[in-house]
This record gives C-alpha cells, structure tokens and sequence, in this order.
C-alpha cells in the first residue's frame, strides 16, 4: 500500500469541477488499496490571497504528516514547493497557467479584462513562478489537453513518455437525456454552460447571437450556471433579444443533468480551457457541440463529425456554425449521436483507473 498526498485548493466533492476530479481519483486509489491523503482548502482553513496557500500546504505536509509520502499527487500552482523532497511529485494540470498568460497578453489580448501593471509584476512571481518550478521538476506531468502536452515539450523540454494528458469523467445520468421532444419544436435552443466572463468567450457569443438575429435565424438562449446576476447577464445583449434568453444564474448539483435536456445545441466559445466538463456533459447529452478550436476542445471534437469547430474569437463564423446546425436538422443529430457515442467510455470509474495506473510508475 502506498500513500498518496493529494494536494490543492480545493475541496473533494463530487459536484464541483476540479474538486470531482480529486474526489473520483481518492476513490480509485482507495480501491486499488492505497492511502489518500488529502491537504486542501479545508485542511489549511481561510487564506486571503491564493498565494498563501502553497506555503501553508507545504507547513501541514511537515507538520502534520511528517513530511512523509510515497507520492505527492501536486496541482500545478503548488508543485513547486514540492519538489526539492526526496518524493517523486506528480504534477496535475487544469490548463498550463504559464500558456494561458502568454495567450492573455497577446493572441487574446483584447478579449480579456486589462490586465494591471501590478500584475503584470506580480502574479509571475507568486503564481507562475513554482507552476514552472513544477513543470521542471516533477516526475510525471497529468495534462488537459494535447495543447498543453505540446507547449511543455518546447517550452520545458518534457519528454513524451513523462508527459500525459488525463481524461475527466461523467456520470452515467447525462447518456440518458434524450433530445426526442425538443427535435419537434419550431425553433431550435442553444445552450451555454459557464460563469459569465471573458474567458469564457461570452462577448462572441453575444454577437453571434446579434448575427443571427440580423440574418432572421431564429433560436431561443438557455444559459445556465453563469453565476452572474440574470439582469446583469441579459444588459450584454441587444434588448431585442431579450425574450429569445433564459438565464439560470446558480443550480442545485442535482439539477444540473435535466437543465441539459432542455437544449439541442451547446456552445463553448472559449479562449482557453483546460477540458471543460461542460463539453463532456454536453455531449454524453446527445447535443450538437460547437466549439472554438483550442485546448480539449480539439481533443474531443472533430468538425463535422462529432461536432463542429470555429475559429476562436471569430463571432462570424461562431454564428455560420450555429446557422448551420440550425438548419440541418439530421445533420445535427448525426453529430449529436456521434458526440455521445465518442464519449461513451468516460467514466469516472475508467478515467480515474487510468491515473492510479500511472501513478504506480513511478512507486
């Protein structure tokens, strides 16, 4: 039996994004007879800046386990404080935090907030500085996407067989919702599933709406999970769209694999994900996918088979994807067969099987 340090910002719960992945992980190492030590943001207690939290995990490592593992299992951001211990580390990513920055402050520059001076000097130092540290040293690097597979070859010198990029999981419950009754409605729904930020790619999305709207294609917005208050949402867009939306600000976790029932189409519009449960969950839903083409959305959809791809921060040819899947109704649910069928074995079960069996390397 060997003991596993699990460490991140989080809490293990099986309804948030990164706190689910650690959560199926604990269980497949527990299965496979290992301990699985946890040190998140309920072992460290309330901190005021995330930067506090790497140091504080590695004190409670010291201090409370003795400094003592047979793996230390690290997400990126506190990787670096690891791995001057005689214990292999295992880095894990949710999308490299060094490519994203460099994205941020140029290709994708003017689709992001401005980014402060302040920051520009400092998050370097207290954030990226021990994620490098990290992508340098740990034994084994868990990725999100080739993208990133790609960028910590060039950019680290990773070799290939050190370097793998994991799958997330989804619930059996999602390759139930059927999409039989919404097929016979007049007007076609498209969904969003995301916090309402730049990221997120929500500025196309609107004149993508606004584009379709000029063009007579008529659609009606469910957007949900997006955190942000529905009036505050709905000011994005033109007023006379407003009764086309539905906004659903904040769900119960058991709401969510219904609320996908109620669209055929889902868009992720993104400018940098790491592999975005949402997608997955979409298409274990039978939904038609159309994504921006980067990150694990290139991973996981291939144009015009299991979905379709757009340029990123390209409004227009979001909106000619969405016409498209508009108006080809058995086009649409080709690829909307064919997305679940690809993700048919994405089990959380699997997935996490797949990471205690690279992690036994380096036991």
């Amino acid at each position: 039996m060997a003991k596993i340090v699990h460490i991140a910002d989080i809490d293990l719960n099986p309804t948030s994004g990164m706190g689910r992945v650690g959560y199926h992980w604990k269980i497949a190492f527990e299965n496979a007879g290992h301990e699985f030590v946890h040190i998140g943001k309920k072992e460290i207690g309330k901190t005021s800046h995330p930067s506090q939290f790497p140091r504080l995990a590695r004190s409670y490592f010291i201090e409370k386990l003795n400094g003592t593992a047979d793996v230390i299992l690290a997400h990126e951001p506190v990787s670096g404080f690891f791995t001057k211990y005689q214990i292999p580390v295992v880095l894990f990513s949710h999308g490299i935090e060094q490519r994203e920055w460099e994205l941020r402050l140029s290709k994708y520059k003017r689709y992001y907030e401005p980014v402060s001076l302040r920051s520009r000097v400092l998050f370097p130092l207290w954030r990226l500085r021990p994620c490098n540290k990290g992508l340098r040293g740990s034994k084994i690097l868990l990725l999100s996407n080739s993208e990133d597979k790609s960028f910590v070859a060039k950019r680290f010198k990773r070799r290939d067989q050190d370097t793998f990029v994991f799958r997330n999981g989804i619930y059996p419950g999602y390759f139930k919702n059927s999409k039989s009754d919404l097929e016979e409605t007049e007007t076609c729904t498209i969904a969003f599933n995301g916090t309402w930020i730049k990221r997120k790619g929500i500025d196309l999305l609107v004149r993508a709406a606004s584009i379709l709207a000029q063009r007579g294609v008529k659609v009606k917005w469910f957007l949900f999970g997006v955190v942000f208050p529905k009036d505050q949402v709905l000011a994005a867009f033109p007023e006379n769209l407003h009764d086309q939306i539905e906004v659903v600000s904040l769900y119960k976790p058991e709401e969510e694999q219904d609320l996908y029932s109620k669209a055929e189409i889902f868009v992720l519009p993104s400018f940098f994900e790491g592999q975005s449960l949402a997608l997955l969950q979409a298409m274990a839903s039978q939904m038609c996918c159309i994504t921006s083409s980067c990150c694990a959305q290139i991973d996981l959809i291939k144009h015009m088979q299991n979905g379709l791809l757009f340029n990123p921060g390209d409004a227009t040819d979001l909106a000619n994807q969405l016409q498209f899947a508009v108006e080809n109704k058995s086009t649409r649910q080709k690829l909307a067969a064919n997305a679940q069928a690809s993700v048919q074995d994405y089990r959380w079960e699997s997935v996490s099987e797949e990471i205690v069996n690279i992690v036994k390397a380096v036991l």
